[in-house]
């Protein structure tokens, strides 16, 4: 299981880790133990988000559960409120459209072609997009493929962060795009509720996809620097935050699970308690947060949710 990343830094992941496997230990058990830089600073980090416990000068450590999933409840709530607040300024964005110079609607689809080519040729730091990946009838939509531009920009050390629609998981062609991205240095997660497709260069221009209007396939809004964009911005990241890691190799449990782990994945995906699926499945609690634990180390998965969202990407569920 890895818990590192935005929660607490790799440091403080392998404190915890050793905590759990040699049990309460102090900073100086834990720095002969193997543990790596500031080793009061990471067990700190590790407290902040309720991972451990002081008792008698000792880090004990506590259970992964409640502290991680009420960090990914908190980010699901801070992805709501992006989404609320964009949409209660949207009547603001469509009565000044046409007086304020940070919005450009474009129309054509070449135009929407020239614009990405432009967006990605300018990038100089790192591009942000959400998205949502291939959606309504196979043979009306366009065959996925990568954005041209895009091993352009990443030859020149431009970073890419991307958060795929889970309907890339369904797709071949279209997950085989997203490997190719990330093979090529990508940083790529999958995130259930992608609500649009959004480019932003640098913070400094974005790129909105929307359904075009009659025969048109989409139309694009150009947004430069502007509260607008700050509120993109922000929207990104807070799906970044809640995102799943997508890897470029599948993973598996030594080929297809067998039903004793796929009733453990059902009866998680209904939302029973450990002491319910213990009961259900007759056997200890403790039992069922081991195979919850070596589920997740095996998928990447760091809650429950993506650890759902794993297993139903592979088919699991």
């Amino acid at each position: 299981m890895t818990i590192s990343g935005p929660c607490i830094p790799p440091t403080a992941e392998v404190v915890y880790r050793l905590l759990v496997r040699n049990g309460p230990m102090t900073p100086e058990e834990l720095g002969a133990a193997g543990a790596e830089g500031d080793v009061k600073a990471s067990v700190q980090a590790l407290e902040e988000v309720a991972l451990v416990d002081w008792l008698d000068g000792k880090a004990v450590p506590r259970p992964p559960f409640p502290a991680l999933e009420a960090i990914a409840a908190r980010r699901a709530r801070e992805a709501a409120e992006a989404r609320d607040l964009a949409e209660s300024l949207s009547d603001l964005w469509s009565e000044h459209a046409r007086r304020e110079s940070y919005l450009e609607f474009l129309e054509t689809e070449d135009a929407c072609q020239e614009a990405q080519k432009v967006l990605l040729d300018g990038a100089v730091d790192e591009v942000c997009a959400l998205s949502i990946g291939p959606v309504g009838d196979a043979a009306s939509r366009p065959t996925p493929t990568v954005v041209p531009g895009f091993f352009e920009s990443i030859g020149r050390g431009v970073r890419y962060r991307v958060v795929y629609g889970v309907s890339v998981l369904r797709e071949p062609l279209a997950l085989a795009a997203a490997r190719t991205c990330m093979e090529a240095g990508e940083q790529a997660r999958v995130c259930p509720d992608v609500p649009v497709n959004l480019t932003i260069a640098d913070r400094k221009l974005a790129l909105v996809s929307v359904p075009g209007g009659s025969q048109r396939r989409r139309d694009v809004i150009v947004v430069r620097p502007s509260g607008l964009l700050d509120v993109l911005v922000s929207i990104f990241e807070s799906h970044w935050r809640i995102g799943t890691p997508l890897r470029t190799d599948p993973g598996s449990l030594a080929g297809e699970p067998d039903e004793g782990w796929r009733d453990l994945l059902s009866l998680l995906a209904a939302g029973l308690t450990d002491d319910a699926i213990a009961r259900e499945l007759g056997v200890s609690e403790r039992t069922v947060g081991r195979r919850v634990a070596r589920l997740e180390e095996i998928l990447g998965a760091a809650s429950r949710f993506q650890l759902g969202l794993q297993a139903a990407r592979h088919g699991w569920l």
